[in-house]
């Protein structure tokens, strides 16, 4: 298969980006074809199989609410892969990942939330990302995602026009491209709910998902957001 990876890195987050970039090719997926679509700022140059597409910095949390806007913009070309994942720059592939995270939409749920039927959705409704409070959905993060490529480009599209709506309003959704993930999937099922092995924590500590920490897949590395944020 092929497949494609999205990452986006401005700033100092490109080279946390490098890191992940290493453990994908090791442990991503590897009997098949995978290529890493970089959005960044970056003036570096990087291997054949990371094809880059220069944004321009917005800051937090531009650069993540605009993710989908994007993905978009490589739209042709993703359209010649048969499936898109994307992973946040802050993460690290610690085990080997398989085909077991192939499915049409992938979604993985919120370490914090686990178990849970409560999570920080968006519940003003003058934005299109709002969930109703008497909807029972599992809350899903936002740093890994993916799917089947011509599902996932349909939710990409859908969300940034969601997210042009608001911005057309002057209204951000509590947590930005997050929010929106959540209330296209409390709406849409992901075909595929992993477990939090496959965005374990390393900078948060939650007791319930404990258990799964001899076995988790990808985690968050630890980082100084805020001095990240400044370079």
């Amino acid at each position: 298969m092929k497949i494609a990876v999205l990452n986006v890195a401005t700033g100092g987050y490109i080279d946390l980006s490098k890191r992940l970039f290493e453990s994908i090719k090791s442990n991503f997926l590897v009997d098949h074809q995978v290529d890493i679509f970089l959005f960044t700022d970056s003036d570096e140059q990087f291997a054949d199989n990371i094809k880059k597409y220069n944004i321009k910095r917005r800051g937090f949390p531009g650069d993540t609410l605009l993710r989908y806007h994007y993905f978009l913009l490589a739209e042709k070309e993703l359209l010649q892969y048969d499936f898109l994942f994307y992973l946040d720059a802050d993460l690290y592939i610690e085990k080997s990942i398989g085909e077991e995270i192939i499915s049409d939409i992938v979604a993985v749920h919120h370490p914090g939330f686990f178990g849970k039927t409560n999570g920080t959705f968006e519940r003003r409704q003058i934005s299109t990302a709002f969930v109703d409070s008497n909807i029972n959905s599992p809350y899903f993060c936002g740093g890994v995602q993916g799917g089947r490529t011509e599902h996932y480009l349909a939710v990409c599209r859908e969300i940034k026009n969601n997210i042009n709506v608001d911005m057309s309003k002057g209204v951000m959704a509590v947590w930005h491209d997050e929010s929106h993930w959540n209330h296209f999937l409390s709406i849409n099922k992901p075909t595929l709910a992993l477990d939090p092995r496959y965005c374990y924590p390393t900078d948060a500590h939650f007791p319930w998902i404990e258990n799964l920490n001899d076995d988790r897949k990808i985690i968050t590395v630890e980082k100084n957001e805020e001095e990240i944020r400044k370079l």
